[in-house]
């Protein structure tokens, strides 16, 4: 009997434990707290981008970017490999600042036989798991047509998810660092 206790104790005590090392950290379905939103597919915002963040480069280009009441923002969009890509997306690209650094990561699908209804249900069920991860949307289209969640300490990094081309088969994901696209101007 005293031997079952024991078993008992030390089960409870290891179950403790890991409760405060690992269920008690953001983001985890037992803390409730939301996890921060830090990049998208492997590749972190805010950073040099370098080649070796991603599992290959497939192009890049110089691009100027239209940012809203703000004019015009040089700096590249890299189409990439990601290392943790998604069943979800086909298609990865990176946007950088004219110095390299990530302000977007960026996540695309396609396909024309998707029907609208099907797209749109897609994009849902995605809302639906970021919310578990990253806290309820601060924001949405009553027609279901996107998303946005900001993270609650940093609202300059946030997580979007599109469904309006879903007419074409298409939806996509965008994460963005603000703070990094608006020190760049």
């Amino acid at each position: 009997m005293k031997l079952a206790i024991a078993a008992i104790l030390v089960i409870l005590s290891g179950l403790a434990l890991w409760f405060f090392f690992y269920g008690n950290q953001p983001g985890s379905q037992l803390s409730g707290l939301p996890e921060p939103i830090t990049g998208g597919f492997g590749v972190p915002l805010g950073k040099h981008f370098e080649p070796g963040m991603v599992a290959e480069v497939l192009g890049e280009e110089q691009k100027t970017y239209k940012v809203k009441d703000r004019g015009e923002l040089q700096g590249r969009l890299i189409r990439v490999k990601p290392r943790e890509p998604s069943g979800q997306f086909q298609e990865y690209m990176v946007k950088t600042t004219g110095e390299g650094v990530i302000y977007a990561v960026e996540g695309k699908y396609q396909d024309k036989e998707l029907t609208r209804k099907e797209c749109k249900g897609l994009v849902k069920a995605m809302a639906e798991e970021m919310a578990a991860r990253h806290g309820e949307p601060r924001g949405k289209d009553s027609f279901g047509e996107w998303y946005a969640f900001r993270q609650a300490d940093d609202h300059s990094k946030s997580l979007r998810l599109y469904a309006h081309r879903c007419r074409s088969g298409m939806y996509s994901i965008v994460y963005t660092d603000e703070k990094v696209r608006k020190e760049s101007d």
